[in-house]
């Protein structure tokens, strides 16, 4: 809803992505800090539990700090609060900023006002047109305070209650109490529908939904699975099972959603991958049968994660190593066709470091193998991210980390020591473009560029290499660019606010803090780009002190009015305590 304001009535431009494609964000806001943009990113730090490595985690408190250095930009993140608590114990947002306080306001569902959720319950109660005589069961004896005061209630739970399948098996005067059953047993408000009124190819389907992702998979991706599983002897076509599975599950345990033109499938709200994930830790010959069934690396991934046991997941890659070693490709991820490319060259450079023997009848299969690779990634069908890689689908390009393969870097600097792919690329810029445009990150691009800039020294001459170091110090610029625009006071300031509490000194200190900055900002350029040749370094941008200057006073200003602001937050606290009458009121009123 504050999307549809900001985009509707503010004519904001929308940002939108899950946790797992940051990048994208950072690729589609507009330097341009006039232009306005909202900013949307669901389950920013995971679903389940904090699942972001250390270059995701950065790379979210650059687009952070992009966010708020631009006065016509906004941006809303969603999480669970457990979450965020382990996100601030491994990554302190307010780490060093002049007030203490993280950069971003919070609004926590755990502490809505008992008014607010007795107007959740009410909406639900009549935009779900649920009948009067059920209406009238949770007014009776004043039943809905209990519910609405209940120490487990949430909207998510409300709206589990108020869905025709769930009301329509209650009788109307039982329905308070069933609601009140609902909350007593939070954690098990899938575990009926799952064990007992679920048959068993539709258990299989969550299963294989919950293995493919935490948020949406393509229904055809998901068909393919499930047939894998269900239908093994069916190679291909439409499933009579699938689809009545489908019909049966869809506004109950599955939501169905359209993303350019194409219908995707994911679990009706986040409880019911929680509850598939605890039931798959719980059964270890279930997730056998997924691997064994898969048809997507995720499967196998995700499944073997689902344990605590660290020699799982191991015994899987090697199974994994061993049937590709013997002539079996590896599955692609989900939504490109293009990683199963990449599945199989990894795997072939994980296979050399886990020291298999490569069989000389095999030597052709691996060439072509490599070959495929470095195609791909000319292409710009395969990129570099850190720690990870990324490949494009019908959306753009997805970034992928992976428990069992190796990163992208690492396989092309591999496989061009045994198989000299990189002789395969001409020297053409535009081949260098795709590269660039597919890769995310200055450092990692900088790896990138010196490897082909060193490769295509002895494949040009002096015009042609003068466009390709064009094109690379236009991209590498424009990497430097975002850093700059992200620079925070609080992160390259050596000296904190406090050392100039002195009003009459503001003035003064801003343009000092301000070319401290910008020594900070071009140390961390020069670290990031340390690989390159020094004469494309030379040609890269320089951090000019004036881009701070005015943030800087700002920030100074704001410390000046940071006791009084403390005052004014303080008078304004919105109690968490409402009167009965007023609830009561309201559902008189329903």
């Amino acid at each position: 809803m504050l999307e549809a304001q900001f985009v509707c009535y503010g004519k904001y431009l929308l940002r939108y992505s899950n946790g797992e494609e940051l990048y994208r964000i950072k690729d589609m806001l507009s330097p341009d800090p006039e232009q306005k943009e909202f900013t949307f990113i669901d389950d920013v730090f995971g679903q389940h539990y904090h699942d972001m490595n250390s270059s995701k985690e950065n790379l979210l408190r650059q687009i952070i700090r992009h966010v708020n250095n631009s006065p016509n930009k906004r941006m809303l993140i969603n999480t669970r609060m457990t979450i965020l608590q382990e996100a601030r114990q491994r990554f302190n947002f307010a780490d060093g900023s002049s007030d203490g306080k993280e950069p971003f306001s919070i609004v926590d569902m755990n502490q809505i006002t008992l008014l607010e959720k007795a107007e959740i319950f009410v909406n639900h109660l009549r935009c779900r047109s649920v009948p009067r005589n059920y209406i009238d069961s949770v007014k009776i004896n004043h039943a809905y305070r209990s519910i609405v005061r209940h120490t487990n209630y949430t909207p998510r739970i409300i709206d589990r209650c108020t869905q025709e399948k769930y009301v329509r098996e209650i009788k109307p005067d039982e329905y308070a109490t069933h609601i009140l059953h609902t909350l007593n047993h939070a954690n098990e408000i899938w575990d009926d529908e799952f064990k007992h009124r679920l048959n068993e190819p539709d258990r299989v389907f969550l299963y294989t939904l919950y293995s493919l992702t935490n948020h949406n998979v393509s229904e055809n991706a998901l068909r393919k699975a499930v047939n894998a599983r269900l239908n093994p002897s069916v190679m291909s076509g439409e499933s009579t099972n699938v689809n009545d599975i489908l019909q049966r599950l869809n506004e109950s345990m599955i939501a169905i959603t359209y993303q350019n033109n194409t219908r995707m499938i994911g679990a009706i709200n986040p409880s019911v991958n929680d509850f598939l994930r605890s039931y798959l830790y719980q059964t270890p010959e279930e997730r056998d049968r997924i691997i064994e069934h898969a048809t997507f690396m995720e499967q196998i991934e995700r499944i073997s994660a689902c344990t605590d046991d660290k020699a799982y997941g191991e015994e899987k890659i090697n199974r994994l190593l061993g049937s590709f070693i013997s002539g079996r490709d590896a599955p692609g991820y989900a939504d490109s066709s293009d990683s199963a490319i990449y599945t199989n060259a990894a795997l072939l450079v994980l296979a050399k470091q886990h020291e298999y023997v490569v069989d000389g009848t095999n030597v052709q299969r691996f060439s072509r193998i490599a070959k495929n690779f470095m195609n791909a990634v000319l292409q710009g069908n395969i990129g570099f991210v850190d720690s990870g890689f990324c490949f494009k689908n019908t959306t753009g390009y997805s970034q992928r980390t992976s428990s069992f393969l190796p990163d992208s870097v690492q396989v092309l600097k591999s496989l061009n020591d045994d198989y000299a792919i990189l002789d395969q690329w001409q020297g053409d810029k535009e081949s260098l473009e795709n590269i660039l445009a597919a890769s995310d990150g200055l450092e990692i691009k900088s790896h990138i560029c010196a490897l082909f800039y060193d490769s295509a020294l002895s494949k040009l001459d002096q015009s042609h290499l003068d466009a390709l170091t064009n094109v690379i110090i236009d991209d590498l610029d424009a990497e430097i660019d975002f850093i700059q625009d992200s620079a925070d006071v609080s992160d390259y300031c050596e000296n904190s606010i406090d050392d100039y509490d002195d009003s009459s000194y503001l003035d003064d200190s801003a343009w000092d803090i301000a070319n401290e900055i910008a020594d900070a900002v071009q140390q961390d350029i020069y670290n990031q780009t340390s690989v390159l040749p020094q004469e494309l370094q030379s040609r890269l941008s320089t951090v000019d002190a004036y881009n701070y200057e005015n943030a800087v006073a700002d920030e100074l200003a704001r410390y000046e009015d940071a006791e009084a602001m403390d005052v004014f937050l303080s008078t304004n606290n919105y109690a968490n305590s409402i009167a009965n009458s007023q609830i009561d009121k309201l559902f008189k009123n329903l």
